[in-house]
């Protein structure tokens, strides 16, 4: 993380009204702004790209959050991404990431994460069959692999050997003249 991102932080940081939802300050832009100036004046920049800048961190610290909060994950995190991050530590108290859907959510609950994750998956499992499931597993390690030509060709894998199975399956299905083969 370079020197003007850290000092970002620890600027923001001094003030809460920027971050913390609950805060009586929170929804005043007036202070707002002229505390964005006051940032932007002491780092050197200009409030405009200050406000980019933390809106930027902010965004991949909670995808940070979000990527590594699954329990397997956890386990091998990467101890240099922890430490990229580890400024940014305090805002964990005023979000985390969400399983679905937007990009942050007020920490309301009095639920530890291990229960919310427990409780989630369970209502997942009652609400999707098994092929939903399995579908999802496969879409989760696609989305795991890091290369996009890796993703490209194992999804292409996949797709063929379920049409090829489908085909199988039931080969006169396909009389739809839009799947004639020329």
């Amino acid at each position: 993380m370079d020197k003007i991102s850290k000092s970002l932080i620890a600027r923001v940081r001094f003030y809460p009204f920027l971050y913390d939802k609950s805060h009586r300050f929170y929804k005043s832009l007036a202070k707002k702004e002229k505390t964005w100036k006051t940032i932007a004046s002491e780092s050197g920049i200009a409030p405009i790209v200050a406000k980019r800048k933390w809106k930027s961190l902010r965004d991949m610290y909670l995808r940070y959050l979000k990527r590594s909060s699954g329990s397997k994950r956890q386990v091998n995190r990467n101890w240099k991404q922890e430490e990229k991050w580890k400024p940014m530590q305090f805002l964990q108290r005023y979000m985390q990431p969400t399983r679905k859907g937007g990009s942050l959510a007020v920490s309301s609950t009095s639920k530890s994460p291990a229960e919310t994750e427990i409780t989630s998956a369970l209502q997942e499992t009652n609400a999707n069959s098994d092929i939903e499931l399995l579908y999802h597993s496969f879409a989760k390690f696609v989305r795991s692999i890091r290369c996009p030509v890796r993703q490209a060709k194992l999804k292409l894998q996949i797709m063929e050997l379920i049409t090829s199975a489908t085909i199988a399956i039931d080969p006169n299905g396909l009389k739809d003249p839009a799947f004639k083969c020329s």
